[in-house]
């Protein structure tokens, strides 16, 4: 699929969306510390730089992915989702 097209769908789908919540989904303004050795750090900054994320995002997605395993794919969906 062209990025073009892409881009479009992305418009498409967030023209139905409230001002509210494009900025509770897109708007960072929370922050948490992690303490870690220098070891993990240093090889997940290795990884994230691998999959060209921010470390930020690495590990958000790596929640997101885990979430969806653990929980999503676990709960029956209702008809039509």
């Amino acid at each position: 699929m062209k990025k073009h097209t892409r881009l479009n769908q992305l418009v498409a789908a967030l023209e139905k969306s409230s001002p509210d919540r494009l900025h509770e989904a897109l708007v960072k303004d929370e922050t948490i510390t992690l303490r870690l050795t220098h070891s993990d750090k240093t090889d997940m900054q290795r990884v994230s730089k691998f999959c060209r994320l921010t470390l930020t995002e690495y590990i958000t997605r790596l929640h997101m992915f885990a979430s969806q395993r653990l929980f999503l794919e676990k709960t029956p969906q209702k008809k039509g989702r």
